[in-house]
This record gives structure tokens, sequence and C-alpha cells, in this order.
């Protein structure tokens, strides 16, 4: 589920091109490009591959059977909105009941809050050395503060990391935006003022580059959501960036222990892609792909699309099969709202 009844990142502005018809995914731009090592190293079972219109998509290379998990996709970035950083944990993204304080907070940054004291082991020197010298500065206002959080949590996992060249190397190969679209002198305006303050911090990533990420992210990251299915925050994972999107998708995505997560809904066969829906499909047809091409500029051709009204037999057996009451894809539907299961710090 990605922005807007899904994630917090912004559509693209593609320049003299039409919108790509079909199901791209956020990386659809970069089809004939090289797949840097990040691509190579998924697992055994599955594949970056040609998605034709779509550009790359994620595809089985073998069978796979209903409820599997094909993909848990490590993360490079983090950004949690103010509002919620001291009731989810900035490891695990579990949330408190009723958003109260999580029992840890980071005595360095004080801007970090864990549930237990192995997730608290998580957090890096590098991170919380940046978020101390911005956290609480009057001068910098919480969308400033946001993209510094996200530069920081990918500061942090570089310094960590075996291959700090190459994780970077895997975000910068993402499509990204040459400009926001929404609100973009505001946008542009507080992501060059994170990359530089960030910048003048870490001597290792010069300010282009570090905006370069921010970019990437605005269409590549994946919302993060509470138990009331309302967007707290943002990841990016460049692995898990190549799903394709689909109204009428093979996987659901959750969150399971702090990253993102494909679980197949019915069985896979070899050579088929695994995608998952950007949008909650509560909203009618018309509404649901207006939102699809102003967020992220194409046009949607699943079958739920392609029939128009979902009342094919198709569209109506997985509704009753997956579609939650609140409109997100689950494992299995029926009864009250349960998506809050799992998702909570109890």
């Amino acid at each position: 589920l990605r922005h807007r009844a899904g994630t917090l990142g912004r559509s693209s502005t593609f320049s003299n091109r039409e919108a790509p018809a079909a199901m791209p995914g956020a990386d659809a731009q970069n089809s004939a490009r090289e797949p840097p090592e990040v691509w190579r190293n998924l697992p055994a079972h599955l594949a970056v591959r040609s998605a034709g219109a779509a550009g790359r998509g994620l595809f089985a290379t073998t069978e796979l059977a209903a409820g599997f998990v094909a993909l848990s996709a490590p993360v490079i970035q983090i950004s949690l909105g103010r509002s919620y950083s001291s009731s989810t944990c900035r490891s695990c993204l579990r949330s408190t009941p009723d958003e109260d304080q999580l029992p840890l907070c980071c005595k360095g940054c004080e801007s970090v809050f864990f549930c237990s004291p192995a997730c608290m082991a998580s957090h890096t020197v590098q991170e919380c050395q940046i978020l101390q010298a911005t956290a609480g500065d009057k001068n910098i206002n919480k969308l400033e503060q946001g993209y510094i959080n996200s530069l920081a949590s990918m500061v942090g996992v570089l310094a960590t990391c075996d291959d700090p060249a190459g994780r970077l190397q895997e975000v910068l190969a993402l499509v990204h935006c040459d400009q926001w679209r929404r609100g973009s002198a505001r946008n542009a305006s507080a992501a060059k003022a994170a990359a530089n303050r960030v910048s003048k911090l870490v001597a290792e990533y010069d300010e282009g580059t570090l905006l370069h990420t921010l970019l990437a992210g605005e269409l590549n990251d994946v919302g993060i959501f509470n138990g009331e299915g309302e967007v707290i925050g943002k990841m990016a994972s460049p692995q898990f960036a190549i799903a394709n999107h689909s109204c009428l998708p093979s996987c659901a995505y959750t969150i399971l222990g702090g990253k993102p997560t494909l679980t197949t809904l019915r069985p896979i066969v070899a050579g088929e892609q695994l995608t998952h829906c950007y949008v909650h499909l509560n909203r009618d047809g018309g509404e649901r792909k207006a939102a699809i091409r102003d967020s992220w500029e194409f046009v949607c051709l699943c079958p739920r699309c392609r029939v128009g009204g979902d009342v094919s037999k198709q569209v109506t057996a997985f509704d009753e099969a997956h579609k939650c009451e609140c409109g997100r894809v689950v494992l299995a539907a029926g009864g009250e709202c349960q998506c809050s299961v799992g998702t909570l710090c109890l």
C-alpha cells in the first residue's frame, strides 16, 4: 500500500511522455538498466524480469503455495510522523494501543522510541548523532525533519553494513522524481535543506547524493500503518519497490519484524508476476483509477479496472476472500476488521 491510501511518497512528473499503461511499479522507467546486486540477491524463488509496459517486475521462479511469505525486504530508510514517533517502535514498527508512549527512549537524541531492549539495540550511533544535532532545532520545520529522519536512518544502515557503497547504489538505481509535483516548492526546499544539513554532519555523503535518495523515495517509499489503518510514516526498500501494482493482486502487503512483506494470497505458478495493491479498495472504480494515475502516473489495466463497476465473478470472489471491510487486501477476510492484529505492542 503506497501513498494516498497507502504511502507518504508523492507522484513524479514525467516530462514529454505519456504515462505508461498497465501496472508499472515504482521502478518502471529503468527497465533497460542492468539491475544492481540487491535484485540479484533476492530469494531463489524470486527474480526481477521485464514486465512489458510496466518496466520490471518481481516474478516467481518456482511454484509458491498460498500463504507463503515470498519476500521480507530489508529497509534502508525509515521516517515516522512526529505525532507517532513516541508510540511506534522505531525498529519493529509496532504501535501502542491508544498511542501511549513506548517504555524506552534513546537518551542521546531523545527522538526515537522502542518497545524492548532488543529493538533499541538496532539504533545506530550514526543515526543518533544526526538526530541529536537536529531534533528540537526551531529553524527546522516538520517536513524538513521528516526528510532528515529518513537520511539519518539510511546513514545508520550504511555505517553498519558490509557494503555501504553497494547498498547506496541500490537506492540511487531506483527511478526517481525530477521534482515534487504536489507542493513542489515547499517540498523541494525542505528536502534540499535536509540534504544540506546531513551532508555537513556526515562527510562521506554529499548534498546531491542525499537529495537523490529522497527523490527516489518519492516514488518508491512504502507506507507504515498503525492499528487503525492510518499512515504514520514511510520506509524505503529497493527490493520491495520492484513489486508492481494490481487492484486484483497476487499478494498482500504487511509489515513483519519491521520489514515490508509480501505474502501470497493463492498458489503462484513459476513465471507468474507477484503484485500487491497500492490503494485501498473501498473506492469506486473511477475514484480508484484517478487516484492511481494522479499518484503514480499510470493507468491500471488489471481485471478489476477493465470490467468497470467491479462486478466480475473473479473480482467478487477475490473481495469475498481477501478484501477487508476497511478496504485493505488481507490474507483472509470476514467479520470485523482485524488489520490491527500484529501491529500493536501489547
